[in-house]
């Protein structure tokens, strides 16, 4: 319960963020998916489902102040109680002003009964609660007013909310640098009252430590995502491919179809090949001479999977760095995963062992 002794001081906190495969055994209060560098994307989704604490914690100053505050018809005076003794400032006073009307609006109704941002007949100070930071709102409030409006708010609640945000692989590596870290400083407010975990891939998690090593070092406190080195070879994405391409142009094959097989047939290690007259031959392939050069010059010309070799007696193929994401996100039985989950733990980590014929 919140100090009426003296000022309340805000926490020196650094933060508290943690990469987490999608098997981990902590439960999140909320996951958000499709997690991108730009704010907009996602935060009015987390800033939503946050509202709860929210509301604790205005009941929880309420309630240390006078019980009787929040049973008068308005909210009496909570807003000046937050902005003045407790810091919550944001928005020049608006935040804690809108925070104690929805508490007052919402307390004792289920929270399927709560008013949302999609309500038609939604009050006002839900688009100030969950707009936020975001620039949309005719506040026109900024990034800066996160820390000072509802992390300050959240960090008097009784309890402290977990959050799963799924890391948009495709997004988060064919952005700009500058647009990443601010998306990671915007985690990084978030981290200083929330626990945050992210769902990433072992790969994602190490482009951003090569690329963020400050926002590593200052706000990651554990990670979940343990892989061995040659592990993280096998499932290593190159600069120059796109992941959700990838996915998508192998979503647009027979599924277990033969071009998938082929592919998989193929050696996953950078410097081994198959000649096409062995491809040929291998009868667990159960595709014909003519569908094999039809389909391996497919997989070359069409969709960059695969690299020639016509110089020798004999033509051979190798797996083209994005050639061996494709095959990467491959099961043992040729179905396609998802690359956001082909990559969560350990056992999804190695591409499927199908260089043998």
């Amino acid at each position: 319960m919140p100090s009426t002794s003296t000022e309340y001081v805000w926490p020196e906190f650094n933060g508290n963020v943690e990469f987490l495969p999608a098997t981990s055994a902590k439960k999140p209060d909320f996951t958000l998916e499709n997690v991108t560098p730009a704010r907009r994307d996602w935060l009015p989704d987390l800033l939503e489902g946050l509202l709860p604490w929210v509301v604790e914690a205005v009941e929880e100053v309420a309630k240390c102040h006078d019980p009787k505050l929040l049973h008068m018809p308005r909210q009496g005076h909570v807003p000046v109680i937050l902005n003045e003794f407790y810091q919550v400032k944001a928005v020049g006073g608006w935040y804690p002003y809108a925070a104690a009307e929805f508490t007052v609006r919402v307390r004792g109704l289920p929270r399927e009964d709560w008013p949302t941002r999609h309500s038609e007949d939604r009050p006002p100070s839900v688009d100030t609660l969950v707009k936020i930071g975001t620039g949309y709102h005719e506040l026109n409030t900024g990034i800066g007013n996160l820390e000072p409006g509802p992390m300050q708010l959240i960090a008097l609640a009784p309890t402290t909310p977990r959050v799963s945000l799924l890391l948009d692989e495709s997004a988060w590596r064919n952005t700009q640098r500058a647009q990443r870290k601010r998306g990671l400083k915007t985690i990084a407010i978030l981290s200083k009252t929330c626990a945050i975990d992210l769902l990433a891939s072992p790969s994602l998690e190490t482009f951003l430590r090569d690329r963020h090593p400050e926002w590593i070092d200052t706000y990651l406190t554990e990670s979940g995502n343990t892989h061995t080195a040659d592990n993280t070879a096998s499932v290593s994405v190159d600069n120059e491919v796109d992941p959700q391409s990838v996915y998508e142009a192998l979503q647009a094959f027979t599924p277990k179809g033969g071009r998938l097989r082929l592919l998989a047939a193929i050696p996953s290690n950078e410097k081994e090949y198959r000649e096409i007259r062995d491809l040929k031959t291998d009868s667990s392939l159960d595709l014909s001479s003519g569908t094999i050069d039809r389909y391996y010059r497919e997989l070359e010309q069409d969709h960059g999977f695969l690299a020639v070799d016509d110089r020798g007696c004999y033509n051979s193929v190798t797996l083209t760095p994005a050639g061996r994401y494709a095959q990467g996100l491959l099961t043992d039985d040729i179905q396609i995963r998802h690359p956001q989950q082909a990559r969560f733990s350990d056992d999804l980590t190695t591409p499927p062992n199908c260089t043998q014929g």
